[in-house]
């Protein structure tokens, strides 16, 4: 994989590298501090102060020194020194994503040594800790029980510090857990205690705490807890605990769509990342902004980001940094629609979760890799994800379970079962709805739409388009939303970063003052320059932009027009048909009239396949319209498929003593999306017979060639005039032209067929002359060239 040196991370490289002198004084002034104290309560201090440096710069010596501490603690009976040096090699672990279950004993061991001295308060810190360990293996129930546990020996005990800190775990825990006021009965007992003590600092972490879980639900009201937590910190002057503070604020203005304050925020944190030397941080900040440029769909600038944050790994041994950088990266090539680089990226993060027991996750990604199998025709492959994180999730993040579910719903509709996938699909929408979540809203309802028009439930398909319609429109001006401040972003963002450059290089500059002052004067006046010729340029641009948009424009009024003309008339004429039909055939029942009987039943079987035919192709070419016609494509035998379509029509032929046929070779295939196939097909045919006479004929042959699989459809029909020819896959007025048999065409057909061909990255031609026929020639790739 190929990494990019960015100038925001020469910058960081040249900071850390200035700050690692510094580092050095501190650690030899801390480890002075260990030699220079007598009394071994003082020499265990120091010792604390030497490892709590260690872990807060991920230093690998901390475990050396824990067990330097043990090891004196013990041969001076101090067990407060020995539950200081265990708990911290737990820490150490957690936050080097190390060997959990061996961070959960060391906390065991802590835990048992405080509890022996009557450190209750300190015992309860272990124990949450080991909740943490919990929750990174993703063994919610254990976690849960811990805590537990946790409030019972600090209720009994009646210590208020160990009693606000159990409460703020419980509630977290509760939380995520999807109890939000239980979890919020536990945050505000917490915060009662914290107003007895005094503790503002604290009262800042529960606030913290407290946002975190409000943001999973009601982003806005997390919004103003965590900026009360920043404002106590800002008093405080905690500025490192701001940089945590400030980084789920900008999670949180991210989720309210607010980029261009998410990015400054980040763009801030960076800065005091650096300061700091907090790589973890600094690594955390490259993997945010990757996350809100990819939302933001600068590709470019995303990537610019996670490149950053590789590049920065590979000075650090941080295992779960790594998983945590290529799982974001795997989600953005997914975005990209790069399946490929998505799954071996998705791949080396899962087996990185493995080694260190990271189940969480790895949870997170599963439903990532199913989406990615799909989009590959992986059906099975994705089904095993999809159904994995409902079992490992177990409720505990409805986001996860409702994407789930939104992939087994794909899943059973690309297999045809749709009123299973409709069992997926509803609750996945419904939590849409409830958390305004217009993504899964939009797909859903996509979806939906597609499996009620499979069942034929065509009124309920066609409220499920409009609902998908409305999701699309508001998703679509929240996108330009984002898009009209992302280029502003960028270039701001650059300007940070080359603003911080500028002051790690201000000596250098003003030793060649002079010179730079005679080169900026020749730079501005070429500028203006240009400048001039940007304005030029543009204004023509724009010019022929508006002109274009107006062809567009017309061109859509048009279409608006021809559909109206065709619901309205084309739509409304079968169906009328129907009306009364009951009275009909009572009465020709009771006249035996059995010849008026069977002719009325052939038009009706008739008008009822133009209606299915037309309502099908109304709801395909809305759909397409929109951009979201399903597309699953899979190798598809077309012989099966042709002769399921022709059987449709077997009974028009025969009424217009039509001979119809297929010469397919057996085993030929072809790269489709079935349903877009048949409509294709569907649509072919029909158009065939309606302007072939009696006594013609209408033929469908296919073989492969050496550009994929040729299917034709030729006919011994009228044949069609060079100006019709010319615009035959356009929808508007004066195209279509009535059949043999006084038949109507509307000319949506063909333009569907037309559309459905190029989304399955196919070809279309035709051939046509009067009186003699007309030839439909279709080329769809092979699985081996779409791959």
């Amino acid at each position: 994989m190929k990494y990019f040196l960015t100038p925001a991370l020469l910058i960081t490289f040249l900071l850390i590298t200035q700050s690692s002198v510094a580092q050095d004084n501190v650690f030899d002034s801390l480890s002075n501090e260990i030699k220079i104290a007598k009394e071994p309560e003082e020499k265990v201090k120091q010792y604390q102060r030497l490892i709590t440096y260690l872990i807060n710069n991920n230093d690998p010596r901390v475990e050396s020194y824990c067990n330097e501490l043990y090891d004196y603690a013990s041969k001076n009976n101090s067990k407060h020194g020995m539950a200081l040096a265990v708990d911290d090699i737990g820490v150490s672990l957690i936050n080097q994503s190390g060997d959990l279950e061996k961070a959960i004993m060391n906390f065991e061991e802590a835990k048992s040594l405080y509890l022996s001295e009557g450190k209750v308060s300190d015992a309860v810190r272990s124990m949450l800790n080991i909740g943490v360990a919990y929750e990174r293996m993703g063994k919610f129930d254990l976690e849960g029980q811990v805590y537990e546990e946790a409030v019972k020996i600090a209720e009994a005990s009646g210590d208020k510090d160990a009693l606000h800190r159990a409460y703020a775990a419980m509630g977290k825990a509760l939380g995520y857990a999807g109890k939000i006021d239980e979890a919020m009965m536990y945050f505000d007992k917490a915060a009662e205690i914290l107003e007895e003590l005094d503790q503002p600092f604290q009262k800042a972490q529960l606030l913290y705490t407290k946002g975190q879980i409000q943001s999973q639900f009601d982003p806005k009201s997390a919004l103003i807890t965590v900026e009360e937590a920043d404002r106590i910190a800002t008093e405080l002057n905690e500025t490192y605990f701001r940089l945590y503070v400030r980084n789920l604020l900008s999670n949180i203005y991210q989720r309210l769509g607010e980029y261009e304050k998410a990015i400054t925020i980040t763009g801030e944190r960076l800065t005091d990342a650096i300061k700091f030397n907090d790589k973890v941080q600094i690594l955390t900040c490259y993997n945010d902004l990757g996350i809100f440029y990819s939302n933001l769909g600068d590709d470019e600038m995303a990537m610019r980001q996670y490149n950053s944050a590789l590049s920065l790994l590979d000075s650090l041994e941080f295992p779960m940094g790594r998983m945590i950088t290529l799982g974001n990266l795997g989600k953005h090539y997914r975005s990209m629609g790069n399946c490929d680089s998505a799954l071996v990226v998705f791949s080396e993060s899962m087996a990185l979760a493995d080694s260190i027991g990271a189940a969480t996750i790895k949870l997170d990604l599963w439903n990532e890799v199913g989406f990615c199998s799909l989009d590959k025709g992986e059906l099975e492959k994705a089904k095993e994800y999809f159904e994995q994180t409902l079992v490992l999730n177990q409720g505990q993040d409805p986001s996860k379970d409702q994407y789930a579910n939104l992939g087994l719903g794909r899943y059973h509709l690309a297999k045809g079962d749709y009123r299973r996938a409709i069992e997926y699909l509803r609750p996945a929408y419904n939590y849409a709805v409830e958390g305004s979540e217009l993504v899964l809203q939009k797909d859903a309802s996509a979806f939906l739409a597609e499996c009620y028009k499979g069942i034929g439930a065509y009124k309920d398909a066609l409220n499920w388009t409009e609902t998908f319609m409305a999701a699309s429109d508001s998703l679509r001006d929240e996108e330009n939303l984002r898009k009209l401040t992302t280029s502003k972003l960028t270039a701001e963002f650059d300007r940070e970063k080359e603003i911080l450059a500028l002051q790690q290089a201000q000596n250098e500059a003003l030793l060649k003052a002079e010179t730079q002052q005679t080169r900026t004067v020749a730079i501005a006046i070429g500028a203006l320059a240009l400048l001039g010729f940007g304005f030029f340029w543009n204004a023509r641009r724009q010019n022929k932009v508006i002109a274009t948009q107006n062809q567009q424009l017309e061109q859509l009024n048009r279409t608006k027009d021809r559909i109206f003309s065709i619901i309205g008339h084309d739509l409304r004429k079968p169906a009328i048909a129907f009306r009364g039909i009951t009275q009909k055939v009572n009465y020709l029942l009771k006249k035996k009239d059995y010849e008026t009987l069977e002719r009325l039943g052939n038009e009706i079987e008739k008008d009822a396949l133009s209606l299915n035919q037309l309502t099908d192709n109304l709801l395909s070419w809305a759909l397409t319209q929109k951009d979201v016609m399903p597309y699953n494509p899979k190798a598809i035998e077309v012989a099966p498929l042709v002769e399921e379509q022709l059987s449709i029509f077997e009974k028009i032929a025969a009424e217009k003593n039509i001979i119809l046929s297929a010469e397919i070779p057996v085993g030929l295939s072809v790269f489709a999306d079935e349903n877009a196939l048949r409509a294709i097909i569907r649509n072919l045919v029909d158009n065939a017979l309606k302007y072939t006479p009696e006594g013609g004929s209408v033929q469908i042959v296919a073989e492969e060639s050496d550009e994929g699989g040729k299917i034709v459809v030729n006919d011994t029909g009228i044949g069609m005039p060079e100006e019709i020819l010319h615009d035959i896959f356009l929808l508007k007025d004066g195209k279509s032209q009535q059949g043999t048999s006084g038949e109507k065409g509307t000319g949506l057909g063909l333009h569907l067929v037309h559309e459905l061909v190029h989304l399955n990255k196919g070809e279309i031609k035709v051939a046509s002359q009067l009186n003699k026929g007309t030839k439909f020639e279709i080329l769809m790739p092979r699985q081996t060239q779409v791959a």
